[in-house]
Parts: structure tokens; sequence; C-alpha cells
């Protein structure tokens, strides 16, 4: 009982932070549209890839920890 327990709160952290990612990415795609500098553009397209990439790991993690409390 006490691992479905901590796998679910893995679960809702990982989604958590996989949520807040995605915001970042946001923004800093935002960001990369409003400047008129093209390495600050630059830099802001690939922060925000790189908030994507580590959402879509969180997301995978969350996805994992769900299913390993549900069983």
């Amino acid at each position: 009982m006490a691992d479905k327990l901590k796998e679910a709160a893995r679960a809702v952290r990982s989604k958590v932070k996989e949520v807040a990612d995605k915001a970042r990415a946001q923004v800093q795609d935002v960001k990369a549209d409003t400047t008129d500098n093209p390495v600050e553009k630059l830099s802001e397209k690939a922060k925000a890839a790189v908030d994507r990439t580590k959402a879509k790991i969180h997301q995978i993690d969350s996805d994992a920890a769900a299913s390993r409390a549900k069983k």
C-alpha cells in the first residue's frame, strides 16, 4: 500500500513539473516572437525546446508512476 502511495505522489509531482515546463516553454516562445534581436530569438527558442523536452520526460515518468500505482 505504501508503495502505491509513493508512486501516486511521484505521478503527481511529475505532472506538476510537466505543466510547469510547458508553461515556461510558452513564455519563452512569446519572448522569442516579440524580440527584434535575432540572437535573443534563437536563445529563447532553444530554451523553449529544452523545456518541451523536459515536459515530455516528466509526462512519461508521470504516466509510468500512475500505471505502477494502479497495480
